[in-house]
């Protein structure tokens, strides 16, 4: 199945933004929450909103939070690519992420282990800096799953990330970006050995997510995305006929 081979390269292509990683790690997939925006979800009052400018190096913003309480932090910015970073009350490090949303902006979604004052630090990956916000809020229930479902597809866990998008997706069924991620995984999920039959059950559940993703999308005026899901419906509908498809084909 060389042809098989072939196109999940092509696939994370399409899927994975294609940049020199952070460290040498890519922490953010796929799961996040330019999703969360495509969800409606109802958000509770901030805990810290904040604007600045980058110019370059690092900001930093402090926030106090309670033992077991689950936040969600953002970076966002359209003029660089910016790195999250979440430090504990004694300055050591507890989450770091570059990436995420389906998109170059950072998010952190953590369980804060002890109350006291927490540091926030905004960086850009690059020389270049610029206007960013940042923004701590409660996590919401979708934001805690999504979290976890992108922890699991990255070890490799697509059978637990699959579980995990199922339940955020029958709490949230027009969010494309959690089909986008469903659809995902499903093709992870190819460990390779699959016959034929197969891996064409997969694909047919893979390309049911992404032509949802694609509507709702296309719903929301989010004509970027709506393309990326053109373009993997594409690949998969080559992929399905490799015979049609010499690039493909075995």
């Amino acid at each position: 199945m060389a042809w098989l081979q072939r196109f999940q390269q092509q696939f994370q292509e399409f899927s994975v933004p294609r940049r020199v990683p952070y460290g040498q790690r890519l922490t953010g997939l796929a799961l996040a929450i330019a999703a969360i925006a495509a969800a409606p979800v109802a958000q509770a009052q901030s805990i810290l909103e904040e604007s600045g400018s980058l110019s370059p190096m690092e900001e930093r913003y402090t926030f106090t939070g309670e033992a077991g309480q689950a936040v969600t932090i953002r970076l966002r910015s359209e003029e660089f690519d910016p790195v999250l970073v979440l430090l504990d009350p004694s300055g050591a490090e507890l989450a770091t992420n570059d990436d995420a949303e389906r998109t170059l902006n950072s998010r952190i979604v953590h369980t804060l282990p002890r109350s006291g004052t927490y540091t926030i630090l905004a960086r850009s990956f690059g020389s270049n800096g610029g206007s960013f916000t940042v923004s701590v809020n409660p996590a919401t229930a979708l934001d805690v799953t999504l979290s976890e479902a992108e922890a699991l597809l990255f070890e490799g866990n697509t059978e637990g990330a699959i579980t995990q998008l199922d339940r955020a997706i029958a709490e949230n069924p027009d969010s494309g970006l959690l089909h986008w991620y469903r659809a995902d995984a499903y093709l992870y999920s190819n460990s390779g050995d699959m016959t034929d039959k197969d891996y064409r059950r997969v694909q047919e559940m893979a390309l049911a997510d992404y032509r949802r993703a694609q509507t709702l999308f296309e719903e929301a005026g989010d004509s970027a995305n709506a393309s990326i899901m053109a373009d993997m419906i594409n690949s998969l509908n080559q992929a399905e006929n490799p015979a049609e498809n010499p690039d493909m084909a075995p």
